[in-house]
């Protein structure tokens, strides 16, 4: 079963420091300051990055998961892109059976990552101003999809 968040993040205006309620500062949703979990999670964000986590219940897993979204503009009109999924901070490991995704505008999965008990998942990559992706959290039968426009 699928579930979704509904309304799409628009990271353009969380470069103004516009977010949504959902998105919530990393130090909030982690036992770790944002410098830590960078290092931690080998980002090569600058300093200047905007960094946001949301809180995924997996209801029928049973489980939680940190779904954590980073980005950096450039020089260009592309924007950075950093999305990790990581275990609350209650738990020291993700489940083993948890996939990362990232789709594009039609639903079609670009990357994709499986947890295999690590700590946590990593895709980088980067798009243009007004491009569209998705970021689905899978576990067994239960996934959820954050729907984004840069």
């Amino acid at each position: 079963m699928t579930k979704s968040s509904g309304a799409k993040a628009n990271l353009s205006r969380w470069q103004q420091e516009v977010f949504d309620q959902d998105w919530q500062k990393v130090e909030e949703i982690l036992a770790q300051s944002p410098a830590e979990w960078r290092r931690n999670f080998r980002s090569r964000a600058r300093a200047e990055s905007i960094q946001r986590g949301k809180l995924l219940q997996l209801e029928r897993a049973g489980e939680e998961v940190a779904l954590l979204v980073e980005l950096s503009a450039t020089e260009s009109s592309t924007v950075n892109i950093y999305v990790a999924a990581c275990p609350p901070s209650h738990k020291s490991s993700l489940p083993p059976d948890l996939r990362l995704m990232v789709l594009d505008n039609q639903g079609i999965a670009v990357m994709q990552a499986r947890a295999k008990g690590s700590q946590y998942l990593q895709l980088e990559f980067n798009g243009c101003t007004g491009e569209g992706f998705s970021v689905r959290v899978v576990l067994g039968d239960a996934s959820i999809t954050e729907a984004f426009t840069i």
